[in-house]
Parts: C-alpha cells; structure tokens; sequence
C-alpha cells in the first residue's frame, strides 16, 4: 500500500478557508428563501445569536500587573442590507487568579482595578478592530524597558499583544500593541508586516506568528502564492483546486523575521528589520487544506534565549500542495535565530512524523507528538506518542508508547513544576483536558489522568466540552499553573473560564470570566442523554455504539425521529451546547427538538474519542458498517424509547453527507427502514467520479487500498465493484425518500457534480428532491450567517412538510408555507 493519509487524521474532510476569504454576501441561487424558523421555545435564529468563542489567549503573569484573557469572538450582527452576518471582535477579559496578589502597578493610576484596565483596554482594541477588520490569532509576551510609554514607571513595563487582522485590508496584517500596566491603556497599534512593498505578491497573507519571550522577535509564516492565469488554466500537480476556486492558494509557507531589537517598536520605519529566508521546504502546517491541527503545532521560541540567539522549534514539510498530503512528512527541525545580524540556520532536523513542539517552562526540555511504532499509513490511522527531549540532544527523544486514550493528543503546555505535560482529547462525546506525568531527570512517563473540570466548586456544573487551552505560571506563591479555557456543555452556553490547577490533581476548579453568551439560554423543553446500543456487527471491536439522544418534552414515545451523521469519518459528535458546536453546526438539531422531534446523534465507527481499533474499521469499509451503526441506531431508539418507525429522518453533512445519501439508497433494501425524508449536506455520491476530482482525491487510495482501476493488494480482486457498492448513485434506483441536497458552489472538498448528478438522478426516477446551492461557499459555509440560517431554516422546513404527523402547535410560525417543493437546483 502506498504510504497515504497519515495527514488526514485530523482532515474531517472539513475545507479550511484561508484567512482573508470572503463568502458573497447573497444567501444562495434560489428565489424563495426561507423566512426563518421560529418556535415558542428555541429557533434557528437563538441558535444563529450564540456567540462562538474561537481564540482565549492568556497573557503572562505578574506579581504588580493583572492577566488578561484576549478572546476572539464571533457574534450575529447585521450587514448594510439588514441580512445576518457574524462580526468578529477582539476582547480583553481581566483573569481574577484566586491565589494572586492584588494589583497595584507603579504608576499614578496604581489603583485601578483589573477590571477597570481591561474595560479601558478593550474598548480602544475593540475599537480598532471594528474599522480594520476581523482580528483574530492573538498572542502576548511581557516588556521591560519598553519605549511605547512614558508612564512615570521606572522600569517601564508593558504587556505586547499581537493579533492578526483579516477584514478591510488588503492582505492579511501582523499588528501590535502595548499595554501600559501603570496605566492600562494600550498604545494605538502600529503595523509590524508586510508594508506594501515587502511581498512579491500582493495577495500573500501572514498564516501564522508566534513571539519571543522577551517580545523582541516575531517569527511568521506567509503563504507564497502562484501567479494566476486568467486566459488558460494549465492543470498541472496540483491547480485542481484552483481552478475550482477561482483563486490562486499557497503552495508552501515562507519564514519571516521581524527584529524590534534594532529601533523602537512604535515606530515600524526606524530600525525594525524584517527578513524572509528562502528555504526548500514549507514552515509550519498553517494553510495546508486538509490540516485541523491548531496553530500553536506550528513553531515556538524557546522560553530561555542561548548566547543571544533565539531557538525556534518548527514543523518543516516538503510543500503545501493539497494533492501532496500522501508524502507530506511533517519533520520537526531547529532554527538558530541571530536577530541582531539577520541570519538564519535551519538545522537540527529530527526524523519525519513529529511536530507540535513545546518548550518545558525553563526551555530545558521540549515535548512534542511523534508517529507511533504501530500506525498504519492510510487515512485516520495514526498512532500519536506524546515525547520528551533534552533541548541539548533532541534527537535522543523518550516517547510514551502507551499514550492517551484515542491516540490523537494535541499538547497544550507543561505545568509550573515541570513535571506534567497537558493536552486536550476527545473521549467519547466529551473534549476533555488531561495530563501526563514526566520526570524530567529519570526522563520515565507516568499515568495519563483525564481532569474533572467543574465551575466554581467541586459539586458545580462540569463542562463536557473544552477548546482553546491556555497555560501559563501564575503569579501566586508558590507559583501555580493558571488555566483558561473556554468550556461548555449541553446545556451550558460557552464562556472563558479560568483557574489554578494544583500538580497531580484529578480536578480542575474554573470560574467564569466572559458572559457572551449570559442572555442565552430560554426554558428548554427537550432533554439530552447519553446513550449506548448493541453494535451488529463490530462486537470484535466494541461491543456498542455510543451516541446522543435528544428527546423533546414528554419524551420520544410516539415522535418522529431524525438521524444526523456527523462529517468526518474522523470526527465525533459531543456535549457541547445543545449539540450546536463545531460538528453539530451543520444542522439545527435545538430547533428540531424543541419543534418535538427526538435526534439520535450517532458516533459511528471511525468516530474520534473511542480508540485507535474503533477510529480505523472502516477501512475499505465506507457506507458499510459505519451506516449499520446508524440503522441500528434507528432501531434502538424506536424498540427502547417509543420513536415513531414509520417517521425517520436521516440527515448528514460532507461524510455524513455521503452517509445520508448511502441511506436515502439502502435504508429499505438493506436495513428494512423506510424514510421519510432525507438531507445530504456538501455530501459524495459516487466514488468513481471523485477520484482524481477533488483537492483529496488521494483519500479513496488511501482508504480503499487502491484506486477502482487497481485490484486489492490481499485478495488481488478489482476494488472496481467496492467502489461501485458504496456510492449512492449506483443504487440509485432503490431512492424513494423526498431529499434535499445542499452544496457550495466552489466546493473543492465534495466538487459540486457529486451533488448535480444525485439532483439529476432523483429528478428522472420521480423522486421529490430539492437543490440549493450557495454561491461563494467552499465545502462548508460556516462563515456566512445568511447562508447557514437558510441551510437550518430550509432543512426544519424539510422535515416537517415530510412528517406523517405534525409536532408543533399549528399555530406556531415554523415555516414559511410559501416555499415550492418543486425541483429548482439554481
């Protein structure tokens, strides 16, 4: 088997947008638009109005200065035609540490509260962000003897803050600003790259930065870009994906260099210098199509500067080539920084497969993930070993070979004693935050521990959903480990939470810190519930499969009920708020609830948080025994709760998407379940015109052992006939239910034709079918409220014209009545 997809653990075939796109503002190609879905309880536009909390980045401790938490925040607004729109803004939370003395500060305002500097601070950055666009991508470091203030501080302390901003400009810009700690007051922030003169392509966008301890040096990535053709196209290794975008995308990441130690960082004319070095390879994972990982997996400064040299551990690989994913490589290198003469060696290079480097707390040591010994190479195979190594012989790395609990962790930062290693995970349908033990002087690995996060007490609400983990020491004596994090669960709308952390405990105390979303939250009538059923046919593997079921007032007894299969195949479905988060987003699951439907949300086979063996069994196996667990699923709840079974839904978006449409062919003729209606979001419907279509058209080698021209490598049969089983539209004569596609118009990920020839198909069979395509869309248009309020609004409207019985007050506006269920595609 060709050495493919051991990228793509994280690909969910989810298309990244590169910073700086923008969606058409027009919702769709379709003239009847929704005129929204509301219910006395909980509507698509509740839904829509919970602020998404995408970046909380905590800023260094002090014994005389606050911390602050700067939080990126996507919040519904409306745009110059009164249609919805998300604004994203930058806001500074003050982080109240329990054990941390009380600022003071220096100055002549020394008085001043946390809060009282937070809210004068945020509303100047605010301020800033609103006229210069989207900000996000924030980053601290801490000053002395900083020239951006003359406060009456003798030492002149100041907190750096760093951000990105996307909207408005150009090309996407590294701006920085200086918190005056006397005072807390920033300074107006000043432009660090590019100047319009400092890229040979004026469409190249900063993909990534990180600082150094001492605030002295920045390094970040650019996306260099090819030269677009606007007469011809020449499809070449790898112009697929721009010729179905209409855009020119990066094909590797350039290292840039800004030294503020030369001039006075006011003043970007005097003195800063900024350098790019020209390397063969691409720096950082930042940009790459089919990467989920986070940006701190990129490159980091080592805490403590050698010889007056910075040491920047980095992710090195050979392009950004999206078809290239099958020879990728990540290494893990060293670069010795000499700002001071502008030069720059890359060297060090460790073995392929390792990356998300982090520096112990005295940059003594530093961890990072490395390719386990047992890992397959094709898609979703991986085995990731958290590893330690003395900064002296990184090569002589010590690797935990027994690991987390699914394999795949994504390492946040050592504790304040040096000797716990923390990372997120997903385990079953939680996000959770946990801890390895580490000697650092016997170099031995301890036990893994999944930490109890509650808020406010032992006994408080625990939060099932975690992202956007921050470490840091704080200010407390003895120096703790202060954590922020934002944190939900089902019913719990996210917020910025913060606590201490005491070493070797299993829990983690938080408090809120942000009320974004405190006005959210009306009388809910439906109930959540994790459930498990009997799996038909992986009990070698896992005896059940896990899910979550939604069940509206009075429980599912006699209602109708609709399946949704989350995108992936690695991905999972989790408690986050009201099933809304990330994977849950595709769908307004809420809304049905409440409308009085019961929602099975199924983690199937090759769902993450459930091990290594249950994440790889699909392997040749798509539509297969990942679809039976949804079917059995179905039969669960209708045998174990009541649910209608003569009333099921099935629902799904890009792999659950596929899966959707494997349901809407199969359901009767393999599982014995008629449906009454079906949705396939951004979904494949025939493997055979995908391969070679797709900016991952490598994932069907990958997974299926071969292309369908080849013959299996075990049993040396044509996988010509497996393909032609698990694509929808080769059973597309066996389609009965009414199905509503969805799809972008400049999907890379799922190309449109996968949709068009499913919409063609249904209309010439008789079959009631409904295409909406949304131009400007990618493979997912999270980023355009307009359009997703109509993907939500036109799906409840879906499902409920094709009910057997009605579930809401007739009196109740669900649906715009007005809406044809002819077969318009555009």
């Amino acid at each position: 088997m060709e050495k493919g997809g051991a990228f793509l653990f994280a690909v969910c075939m989810c298309i990244i947008v590169p910073l700086g796109s923008r969606a058409s503002a027009e919702s769709r190609h379709d003239t009847n638009t929704a005129d929204g879905v509301a219910t006395a309880m909980w509507s698509t536009r509740n839904q829509l109005a919970v602020a998404t909390i995408t970046e909380a980045a905590l800023s260094p401790a002090g014994v005389s200065y606050p911390q602050f938490t700067a939080t990126v925040v996507s919040q519904l607004g409306t745009d110059a035609g009164n249609e919805p729109s998300f604004r994203q803004r930058l806001l500074l939370l003050p982080v109240p540490l329990p054990h941390a003395p009380a600022h003071t500060g220096d100055g002549p305002d020394s008085k001043r509260s946390a809060a009282d500097a937070a809210a004068t601070a945020a509303a100047s950055i605010t301020d800033f962000c609103d006229k210069h666009g989207d900000c996000n991508t924030v980053s601290w470091c801490y000053v002395v003897g900083s020239s951006a203030f003359n406060s009456g501080d003798g030492e002149r302390r100041s907190l750096r803050l760093t951000f990105l901003s996307a909207g408005g400009q150009p090309r996407v810009r590294v701006w920085h600003s200086e918190l005056a700690l006397a005072s807390g007051n920033f300074s107006t922030p000043l432009l660090l790259w590019p100047a319009d003169d400092e890229s040979p392509n004026a469409e190249n966008d900063v993909m990534y930065y990180t600082a150094s301890v001492d605030c002295r040096l920045y390094a970040f990535t650019y996306g260099e870009r090819r030269v677009v053709n606007d007469t011809v196209r020449v499809v070449g290794e790898d112009v697929l994906i721009d010729v179905i975008q209409n855009a020119a995308n990066a094909v590797k990441n350039v290292l840039c260099t800004a030294d503020l130690r030369s001039g006075d960082s006011r003043d970007r004319g005097t003195g800063v210098t900024v350098e790019c070095f020209n390397t063969n390879t691409s720096i950082g994972m930042a940009g790459w199509y089919i990467s989920c990982w986070s940006h701190p997996s990129q490159f980091s400064f080592s805490p403590t500067p050698t010889n007056g040299s910075h040491v920047l551990a980095l992710t090195h690989t050979k392009n950004l080539r999206t078809n290239d994913w099958a020879d990728i490589d990540p290494h893990m290198g060293w670069s010795l920084l000499y700002p001071a003469q502008g030069k720059f060696h890359l060297g060090g290079d460790m073995k392929q497969w390792q990356f998300q480097p982090i520096w112990s707390r005295d940059g003594q040591f530093i961890s990072f993930v490395s390719l386990g010994q047992n890992s397959q190479f094709w898609a979703w195979s991986q085995i990731w070993d958290i590893c330690v190594a003395s900064a002296s012989d990184p090569t002589q790395a010590k690797c935990d070979s027994t690991s987390s609990v699914d394999r795949e962790p994504n390492l946040i930062g050592f504790d304040a004693a040096n000797s716990h290693i923390l990372y997120t995970e997903q385990h079953k349908t939680a996000v959770t935050v946990n801890t390895v033990a580490f000697d650092l002087k016997t170099q031995v690995f301890g036990v893994h521990t999944e930490l109890a996060i509650r808020v406010g007490d032992s006994a408080g609400l625990p939060l099932r959903a975690v992202s956007s983990v921050g470490v840091t020491v704080s200010a407390s004596s003895p120096p703790a480990t202060a954590i922020t994090l934002v944190g939900e669960s089902m019913f719990l709308a996210p917020e910025v939470y913060s606590g201490e952390w005491s070493t070797g405990s299993e829990h983690l105390i938080v408090h809120p810190i942000s009320s974004l979303n405190a006005d959210v939250g009306p009388n809910l009538t439906f109930t959540a519930k994790v459930i498990n059923w009997p799996s038909t046919s992986a009990g070698d593997i896992m005896p059940t499969v896990g899910g979550i079921l939604l069940s509206p007032a009075g429980g599912a007894k006699g209602k109708p009920l609709v399946a949704f299969a989350h995108p992936g195949p690695n991905m999972a479905h989790a408690e986050t708020f009201l099933g809304w988060g990330g994977v849950g987003a595709r769908y307004p699951v809420a809304t049905l609830a409440s409308m009085g439907y019961a929602v099975l949300m199924p983690n199937i086979r090759g769902s993450a948080g459930y091990g290594y063996q249950w994440r790889t069994s699909i392997y040749q196996d798509w539509g297969g025994g990942d679809l039976g667990d949804i079917f059995s699923g179905i039969d669960y709840v209708i045998k174990e709760y009541g649910a209608s079974a003569t009333d099921v839904h099935v629902l799904g978006w890009s792999y659950g998407g596929y899966l959707s449409a494997m349901a809407l062919t199969q359901g009767e003729t393999r599982f014995g379940q008629h449906l009454a209606s079906v949705c396939v979001g951004g979904g494949i419907t025939d493997l055979i015109s995908h391969t070679g279509t797709a900016d991952i058209g490598k994932i069907l080698q990958s997974t299926f052992g071969g292309y369908y021209w080849n013959n299996d490598h075990d049993s040396g049969k044509p996988l010509l006939q497996l393909y032609e089983n698990r694509s929808a539209m080769f059973g597309i004569n066996d389609a009965k239910a009414p199905t509503l596609i969805h799809h972008g118009a400049h999907d890379p990920r799922v190309p449109i034709l996968q949709a068009f020839q499913l919409h063609y198909a249904l209309q010439a069979h008789g079959v009631t079918t409904r295409m909406l395509v949304y131009p400007g869309s990618g493979h997912i248009p999270a980023g355009n409220a307009a359009q997703l309020l109509d993907i939500w609004d036109s799906t409840v409207s879906w499902i409920r014209q094709h009910s057997h019985s009605p579930v809401v007050d007739e009196h109740s506006p669900v649906v715009d009545e007005h809406i044809p269920l002819v077969n318009e595609h555009v």
